[in-house]
Order: structure tokens, then sequence, then C-alpha cells
């Protein structure tokens, strides 16, 4: 009788430190799972950085193409794959045509460099396994370095200078909005297209548009 009560009792520590075993392995489990998906997110979510080149198709007909050469900063807002991205950029502006006209015919060459601050917000959307695509819109800030129209036999005019000066009275400060759409491949690549838009004017009744398409690497 005594030794059936010792196996019983026996039995019964076994069975209960076999369920608390069991709960205490599933809790793990559960916590393991949890913190892996949680960490997951949050690599998802992580601040990354983009050295991109884009080339700028002018919109409209008083625009000039250009190239720009920038590096944007992600960071992420919150526990949701929305991210704030400050940047900046060289760009060249440049066009060529001709002119006939009063007896003479020349090319006239316009080149601006100047230097850009956007600032844009955008959502992330992991499509599949290493492709997402970026919806973004913001603003930027562009300011004008140095600017001049050449023609004829080497003359030139200084697009900021006051036309009393002999000059086109361009402005140095311009301000615009942006809207576009950017996919990145394995968080290495990065294409992207968008229209970029100034707010006031370049020159008198002239304001300055581009659609973009941009080539960048992600790191």
């Amino acid at each position: 009788m005594k030794k059936l009560r010792v196996l019983t009792l026996v039995a019964m520590t076994a069975i209960a430190m076999t369920a608390t075993a069991q709960v205490t392995y599933g809790n793990d489990y559960q916590y393991k799972k949890e913190k892996s998906s949680n960490s997951s997110y949050s690599a998802d979510n992580d601040a990354f950085q983009t050295l991109y080149l884009q080339y700028n198709m002018k919109g409209k007909d008083e625009s000039i193409n250009g190239f720009s050469l920038g590096y944007n900063y992600a960071i992420p807002i919150g526990n949701i794959p929305l991210f704030i991205e400050p940047g900046i950029a060289a760009q060249y502006f440049f066009r060529s045509e001709n002119f006939s006209g009063y007896g003479e015919s020349y090319k006239i060459k316009t080149n601006l460099f100047a230097a850009k601050i956007p600032v844009s917000v955008l959502y992330e959307f992991e499509v599949a396994n290493g492709f997402k695509l970026d919806p973004f819109a913001g603003l930027y800030a562009r300011f004008n370095i140095f600017g001049k129209v050449k023609y004829g036999d080497g003359e030139s005019i200084d697009l900021f200078k006051k036309f009393e000066d002999g000059g086109l009275g361009a402005k140095r400060f311009q301000f615009g909005l942006h809207i576009g759409l950017r996919a990145r491949f394995n968080n290495k690549f990065l294409v992207g297209i968008n229209y970029s838009a100034d707010l006031n004017e370049f020159a008198e009744h002239t304001k300055l548009s581009h659609i973009d398409f941009t080539l960048g690497l992600n790191f």
C-alpha cells in the first residue's frame, strides 16, 4: 500500500512536470516567434540611404533638361512603414537651340548649375520578397548657383543679372512640389519616376518643371 502511494505520487509529479515543461516550451516558442517577427518588421523599418543619378526631362517648353547627382536619407516614423526622407542634390541643366533672324543665324546655349534640397514623405509597400514600392510626395528648395546663356561668337549673358545690367533677371531661389513612385530591389537597387514643378517663377513668365527618371543604390 505504501509502495502504491509512492508510485502514485511519483507519477503525479512526473505528469505535473511534463505539463509544466510543455506550457513553458509553448510560451517560450510563441515568445521567440513573436520576437523574431517583430525583429524582422523592425529591420524592414530601419533607416536607409540612397545615392542616385537622375535625368531631369523638361516638362514644359520653357523648361530645360538636366542631370542630378543626389543623396537621400530615409528615416522611419513610428512602427509603420512610413518614412520622412530629406536629401541634397547637385544639378546641371542645359539647353541648345538655333536662332535665325535679323539676317543672322547662330546657336544659343544655356547652362545652369544648382543645389537642390528635397524633403519627402514615403510609404513602403512590400509587394514580394525583395521587391518594394515606395510612393512619395514632398517639397524642395533649389538654389541656382551659376547660369549663363552663350550665343554668337562667344558672347554671353548672365542669367541672374538685372535687365538694366545686361542680364535676364532670373531668380536665385526656387521652391516646388514633387510626387512619384520608386521601386527597390533587395534593398540594394532603386529605379523611380516622379514629376517636379516650381511654384515660383524662375524668370518672368517662366516656371521650370521636370519629369525625373532615377537610378540609385541603397545602403
